[in-house]
Parts: C-alpha cells; sequence; structure tokens
C-alpha cells in the first residue's frame, strides 16, 4: 500500500548508468526500486515479454521475477553478467535453480512476503467448509429450502493444526487465535 510519499515508479529506468543492471520484470514497491537504485542501475520493466528480456540479457546482473517469466537455460546461458535472482513471492518452479546454481547464479525467493494473504485465504476456506457456504449457496440456486440447516460456530469447533506450522501455518494459527480468545 503505497503511503502519500511513496514514489509511484512509471516503467523505465533509474539509479546510475554506470552501475550494474537489474531488472525487475513485475510491479513492485517503490521502497524495493529506492533500494536497488542506490548500488544498480534499475530497469523497471513489469510488462517485460521473454523475447526483450532474453535481448538484454548480457547486460544484467541481477533479476527480480514473478511467475510471469520462465527463466531457463537458454535466458541463464545469454545472461553472462547474471549475478543473482531474486523472486517476489514462494516459488522456484519457472527457474531452472540447478542450472542457475551451476553457472554460480544466486537464487532466493521470499516466501513470507505473501504468507499473510495464503493464511487468510485458508482462514476464509476453513470458515466455508464448516459453514457449508457452497453447498449453502448451490442449495438456494436450485430453489431447495434449508432453514434448518445450523451452521456450526468456530469457538464450538475442534481445530489442530497439522504441518511443520512455518510461514502460512503459523499465520492460521495466529488468525484462528483472534477467533478463540
Amino acid at each position: 500500500m503505497l503511503n502519500s510519499n511513496d514514489t509511484v515508479y512509471q516503467t523505465g529506468f533509474y539509479g546510475n548508468e554506470n552501475h550494474p543492471m537489474v531488472v525487475i520484470s513485475a510491479k513492485s514497491h517503490s521502497w524495493l526500486i529506492d533500494q536497488l537504485s542506490m548500488r544498480f542501475r534499475v530497469a523497471y520493466l513489469p510488462s517485460i515479454t521473454p523475447a526483450e528480456l532474453l535481448q538484454m540479457a548480457k547486460k544484467i546482473e541481477g533479476l527480480i521475477v514473478t511467475t510471469r517469466l520462465r527463466i531457463d537455460a537458454t535466458f541463464l546461458d545469454a545472461a553472462t553478467q547474471l549475478k543473482w535472482i531474486g523472486r517476489l513471492g514462494s516459488g522456484l518452479e519457472l527457474i531452472d535453480v540447478k542450472y542457475a546454481e551451476s553457472k554460480d547464479i544466486k537464487v532466493v525467493s521470499s516466501p513470507e512476503g505473501n504468507a499473510n494473504a495464503v493464511g487468510e485465504h485458508t482462514l476464509g476456506m476453513l470458515l466455508g467448509v464448516l459453514n457449508k457456504i457452497t453447498w449453502s449457496h448451490l442449495q438456494v440456486m436450485a430453489g431447495v429450502d434449508h432453514r434448518g440447516a445450523a451452521p456450526r460456530l468456530l469457538r464450538a469447533a475442534r481445530l489442530a493444526a497439522l504441518g511443520t506450522c512455518a510461514l502460512i501455518g503459523l499465520d492460521v494459527l495466529l488468525l484462528l487465535y483472534g477467533f478463540l480468545s
């Protein structure tokens, strides 16, 4: 969320043109551009196509991506200056991580970036199942009267957290705590 003093960056280049280049290939907060432009020439290109990125590959030292672009061996071979790839989000399935690492390119992700949203979505699905929201909607749309079907209350439900309770699991537990306190 932008504050009134945040800069809204347009597609373009920022920072010293003599610095190594970093491409940000997705919409991102101005803070990221501000921080990177202190050490790099930042190409903020949230609509860049795979072909355009490949054309720039030889000049890029760092790359910030989401799930829109596939970073494969063809790109990695062309990106002779590339030292690191940063993934906005958690999944690395569109990046050939093994091949990148074989070329001494560091690949990092930011799984905590969407943990709150995924936790809230999980809680929403939990409430939907608990209260049969989809089933009730389908019954209403079919003209079936089901006024006797009482919803289950979250306070009365017995819940268990399975798994490692890492970022998303912990977020779900913290959200549930708000219902139970």
